[in-house]
């Protein structure tokens, strides 16, 4: 999937979505960093010295995603008294991964628009969310709703 690194500056927004469609039509998907000024090739060294001193990496399971090696920080052996789950004693279930119907993974993956799933904006709301996409401000799926709802004219009643 072709995917851009951009600031938020009207030009860092031009310019990736000018890095995307060159990736598309020359059919070579990429991550690219178009915010060079600000994210540099090597990245943070000295907070990736830190991560790497006090994490380790593990495979870990992403809703509608399955399994996803090297994918999650876990606080290494000798700084784990600082992990809340053992220090309180909270236990995480593995809760339902995809409500039926729902076909949120395809949304985060874009592999579908959100009107593509059959519980958008029926089943699926806002204010009654089913799936992640829903949920937060930040969601795909809210976000099309919100906007849908802004450009629909409010019915009279007759």
């Amino acid at each position: 999937m072709p995917t851009v690194i951009a600031g938020f500056e009207p030009l860092d927004i031009l310019m990736s979505v000018y890095m995307i469609l060159k990736q598309q039509k020359r059919h070579v998907p990429k991550l690219e960093n178009e915010c060079i000024r600000a994210v540099h090739p090597e990245g943070n060294t000295r907070a990736q010295e830190l991560m790497n001193r006090v994490f380790d990496i593990v495979d870990s399971n992403w809703r509608g995603l399955g399994i996803i090696p090297s994918s999650r920080f876990i606080l290494k052996n000798e700084y784990r008294s600082y992990d809340a789950n053992l220090k309180y004693g909270v236990k995480i279930e593995r809760g339902t991964d995809i409500q039926q119907g729902c076909k949120c993974h395809l949304v985060v993956v874009g592999k579908i628009k959100p009107t593509e799933c059959p519980l958008f904006k029926k089943a699926c709301t806002p204010e009654s969310p089913v799936g992640a996409c829903m949920v937060s401000n930040e969601g795909t799926c809210r976000i099309w709703a919100r906007t849908i709802s802004l450009r629909t004219p409010p019915t009279t009643p007759t």
